[in-house]
């Protein structure tokens, strides 16, 4: 439920606003530029948003960008994301690259299917080597998922961080050739990962247990 006091007429009226404009293929694919670029038109040199802000934004896109099948697309594709109705599909590979992909039949989540399977394929060719190791940059309160429209509170399937850091990416590619480069490295890195894990998966089952008692 909504405070008392919001105006939700403004806020719908606001929200039909931004879906009721209208932009090229090519226009996407410049903002889709402008983000890898860190806020930054390529082409015009003018930065419309600033360096965190289009952090905290690709970092939105990564978690649900493509509705129910961000999880999917994030393991799939690696890239982060923003798919619409009207069958547009906007990814960013940071620092590297920007595309838009137009075609209107949509899948079942509502994605197009085309944009999809362009993407997938580009991440196949490519196999990882444009995707950074570093995906995004965390701050403490920063809240990962969709928020409540009107309320503006997370949900509670929404992921709050509590500490600062990063996320970092390591394709099945890279680590292949890590282990033949380096073995024992690679095998101290899997060692970390499955202790990370494993103190995690802890944590959480004394917090369910503990959600049980109560």
């Amino acid at each position: 439920m909504a405070p008392a006091s919001t105006n939700a007429a403004a806020i719908l009226d606001l929200y039909f606003r931004q879906c009721a404009i209208r932009v090229s293929c090519c226009d996407l694919a410049v903002m889709a530029a402008s983000l890898a670029c860190q806020g930054r038109n390529p082409f015009s040199a003018v930065q419309p948003l600033g360096r965190e802000a289009t952090t905290r934004l690709l970092a939105l896109m990564g978690t649900c960008g493509m509705y129910n099948d961000a999880g999917q697309w994030l393991h799939d594709v690696g890239m982060p994301a923003k798919s619409g109705v009207a069958g547009g599909v906007l990814a960013v590979v940071p620092g590297r690259l920007g595309l838009a992909i137009w075609s209107p039949r949509l899948d079942r989540f509502g994605n197009s299917v085309r944009g999809i399977a362009v993407c997938e394929e580009l991440s196949r060719r490519l196999d990882g080597a444009a995707c950074p190791s570093r995906l995004a940059t965390f701050s403490p309160g920063m809240c990962f998922g969709e928020i409540g429209f009107l309320t503006g509170q997370p949900r509670s399937a929404d992921v709050v961080c509590t500490t600062g850091g990063s996320c970092w990416e390591l394709g099945r590619g890279r680590f292949t050739g890590l282990q033949q480069r380096d073995p024992e490295a690679a095998m101290q890195l899997m060692v970390a990962i499955l202790g990370e894990l494993g103190v995690k998966l802890a944590r959480t089952s004394l917090q369910l247990s503990r959600l049980e008692h109560h």
